[in-house]
C-alpha cells in the first residue's frame, strides 16, 4: 500500500473518530430540563423615584422603599431561577432607561403563559397632547416641568406596549395620580383647564379595560396618592403588599393580583377617610391568572364582584341568604344557584334576581352579571304517561307507561321560568279484546309549553312549580282482523300543574328531580263515548337534566 493511500485512509480514520466522538457527546436533556426550559416565566419591571432633575417635583420619601418592599416579597414568594428582574431607582429611572427595559422584558416574553408585572411609584401629572387632548404620564427622573410632552413616560404609550407582547398576564401597577396633590405635580395651565371643565374631566377612567392586562391604580381620577410616615409606603402600596399576604378571597390556597387589590381598596379608602379609592380595570374572564403567592390547592368558591364604583354598593343574595355587600367580593355557593342584586334604597326593587350556573373558582362581576338574558336548561323526563282510552276489558282500565322525553326550559331574570317539552310513547302488548286476546299497539306525542316559578328550600334542593297547556296525540291500533275499530285516534288539549323537586348540581351541572303532574280538566275534556275511560288526573314524574 502506498504512502499516499495510507495518510488518506488515517485522515478519514481521524475524522470518523471525531465524529464519533462528537456524537458520543451529545446530551440528551431530560423531560424535567426540557419542562423547565419551556415553563412560565415571570418579567417585573420596579420603578421608584424620591427626588427629580428638575427640582419643581417636590420630593418624595418612599417611591424606592416601595420598589425594594415589593421585590423582597417576590422573592419570598413563588421565585424560581426563571425570574427577570429589571429594578430603576433614583437616577437610573431616565425615559430612556425605562424604554429600553421594555423593550429587553418584550425581546424576553417568549410565552403567552409568561406574567409581566410593571409597577410604578413616582409623581403623575397631566399635559396637553398636539391635539389639546390631556394625556396622563408619569414622571421619571429626567422629566421636566415644562416640557413633559417631550420626556415623561406617557401612561398611554406605556399601556400600548404591554399590550402588544405575547403575554396573556399582564399587570400595570400605578402608585401614582394626576389630581394636583398628593403624588403629583401639575403646573399652572393644567390646573387652570381643569378648574375650566368644572369636574366633566373627574369622571373619565383613568384606563381603558383590556383582556389581557388588569391595571391596577392607587387612586380615581381626581383623587391625590398619598404616601404616609406611619406606614412608612405609599399607601395603596403597603396594603396591597398585605393583602399579598394574606387575602385568599376565595380560599383556593392562592392569593392572585386581584384579591390582594381588592383588600387593598376598601383598606386604603378607610385608612383615608374616603379621600383616595383605588381602582382596577379588569377584564376577568374566569379566574385571575396573576397569582403571586401559593399555589392553588383545591377549587375555589365563585367570587363576584364590583367592577365599578356604582356597584360597590349593592347587597348580594344567594338562593335568598344575604351575603353582604359588594364593597368587597362575596363568596358564592357554585352551580345552579339564584343570584340576587339589591339597592338598599329600594330592597323591595331588586336590580336583577336570576336563576345561573356559577363555576368554581370563576370570578363573575356585577356587569356581566347583568348582560345574563336567561340561562337554558336541558332535561330528560321519564314521565308515567297513562293512555288508557277505556275499552271494556278491565286490565287494559289500569295500564299505563313510561314515556321518554326533552325539555328546554329558560330561566328568566326573575324566578319565572318558560319550558317547552316534547314526549314519545310507544308500547306493544297482548290484550284481552271482546274476549279475545289481540296485539295493541299505542303510539303518543305529547308537546307541552308552560311557566312555572322555583325557590329554593335548601342549597342544593329547589322546588319547581309550574302551570302549563298539553297536546296529546294517541293513536291505538288492535291486531284482532274481526275487530271494527282497528284504529282509533285521539286529540286532546288540557291545562297541567306540576310540582317538582329537584336536586342540583348532583355532579357539576346536573341536577334530578321526582314530582307528580295534576290534570284538573282532563277527565272532564276526553269524552271519547260512554263506555271509555278518561285519562287518569294524576302521573308521576322524573327528571334528569343539566345546565347550559
Amino acid at each position: 500500500m502506498s504512502k499516499k493511500v495510507r495518510a488518506l485512509l488515517a485522515f478519514w480514520a481521524f475524522f470518523i473518530s471525531l465524529s464519533a466522538q462528537a456524537g458520543v457527546s451529545e446530551k440528551v436533556l431530560s423531560p424535567a430540563a426540557v419542562e423547565k426550559a419551556i415553563e412560565p416565566r415571570r418579567l417585573f419591571l420596579f420603578v421608584g423615584i424620591n427626588s427629580f432633575a428638575d427640582g419643581q417635583y417636590p420630593a418624595l420619601e418612599f417611591p424606592q422603599k416601595d420598589v425594594d418592599d415589593f421585590q423582597n416579597f417576590i422573592q419570598s414568594h413563588n421565585a424560581t431561577d426563571q425570574d427577570y428582574v429589571i429594578t430603576l431607582k433614583g437616577q437610573e429611572a431616565t425615559l430612556a432607561r425605562v424604554t429600553e427595559a421594555l423593550d429587553e422584558i418584550e425581546r424576553r416574553n417568549l410565552s403567552e403563559r409568561d406574567m409581566v408585572f410593571v409597577y410604578l411609584s413616582t409623581h403623575g401629572t397631566l399635559d396637553f397632547s398636539s391635539t389639546r387632548q390631556m394625556e396622563r404620564y408619569a414622571v421619571v427622573y429626567d422629566t421636566t416641568f415644562k416640557q413633559t410632552r417631550d420626556n415623561g413616560l406617557s401612561i398611554a404609550w406605556l399601556e400600548n406596549r404591554l399590550r402588544r407582547l405575547r403575554s396573556q398576564r399582564k399587570a400595570l401597577i400605578l402608585a401614582l395620580c394626576h389630581s394636583g396633590s398628593g403624588k403629583s405635580a401639575l403646573p399652572s395651565a393644567i390646573h387652570d383647564e381643569l378648574k375650566s371643565m368644572k369636574g366633566h374631566v373627574q369622571s373619565k377612567p383613568l384606563h381603558e379595560a383590556s383582556s389581557a392586562m388588569m391595571v391596577l391604580s392607587a387612586s380615581s381620577w381626581g383623587e391625590p396618592a398619598r404616601e404616609n410616615r406611619v406606614l412608612r409606603n405609599d399607601v395603596y402600596t403597603h396594603f396591597l403588599l398585605k393583602g399579598l399576604q394574606k387575602n385568599d378571597a376565595n380560599l383556593d390556597g392562592a392569593v392572585s393580583l386581584f384579591e390582594a387589590h381588592e383588600y387593598a381598596r376598601s383598606m386604603t379608602y378607610d385608612f383615608t377617610r374616603g379621600s383616595q379609592t383605588p381602582t382596577a380595570l379588569v377584564n376577568l374572564k374566569g379566574m385571575d391568572p396573576l397569582i403571586l403567592k401559593g399555589k392553588v390547592e383545591q377549587v375555589g368558591f365563585p367570587l363576584i364582584f364590583a367592577d365599578s364604583e356604582v356597584w360597590r354598593n349593592l347587597s348580594l343574595k344567594i338562593n335568598g341568604r344575604l351575603k353582604g355587600s359588594l364593597w368587597q367580593p362575596r363568596q358564592a355557593e357554585e352551580g345552579h344557584v339564584r343570584v340576587a342584586l339589591l339597592d338598599p334604597e329600594h330592597p323591595d326593587q331588586p336590580l336583577m334576581d336570576h336563576y345561573m350556573y356559577l363555576e368554581p373558582h370563576q370570578s363573575y362581576s356585577v356587569t356581566s352579571l347583568l348582560a345574563r338574558k336567561s340561562t337554558w336548561l336541558v332535561q330528560v323526563i321519564l314521565g308515567q304517561i297513562p293512555v288508557d282510552l277505556g275499552v271494556d276489558a278491565p286490565s287494559l282500565r289500569q295500564a299505563t307507561s313510561l314515556g321518554l322525553g326533552v325539555s328546554l326550559q329558560a330561566i328568566l331574570a326573575t324566578p319565572f321560568t318558560a319550558s317547552i317539552e316534547y314526549h314519545r310513547l310507544s308500547e306493544h302488548s297482548k290484550k284481552t279484546v271482546d274476549y279475545d286476546v289481540s296485539d295493541l299497539t299505542y303510539n303518543a306525542d305529547l308537546i307541552k309549553a308552560g311557566i312555572g316559578f322555583s325557590t329554593y328550600w335548601m342549597p342544593r334542593l329547589l322546588m319547581d312549580t309550574s302551570l302549563s297547556l298539553e297536546y296529546l296525540t294517541i293513536e291505538r291500533q288492535i291486531g284482532n282482523e274481526s275487530y271494527d275499530q282497528r284504529r282509533q285516534n285521539l286529540r286532546i288539549i288540557y291545562p297541567a300543574i306540576a310540582c317538582e323537586l329537584r336536586a342540583i348540581n348532583l355532579v357539576g351541572s346536573w341536577f334530578a328531580g321526582l314530582g307528580a303532574v295534576v290534570y284538573p280538566l282532563r277527565t272532564k275534556v276526553v269524552a271519547w263515548d260512554e263506555r271509555r275511560d278518561a285519562l287518569r288526573p294524576i302521573t308521576g314524574r322524573v327528571t334528569l337534566g343539566t345546565t347550559l
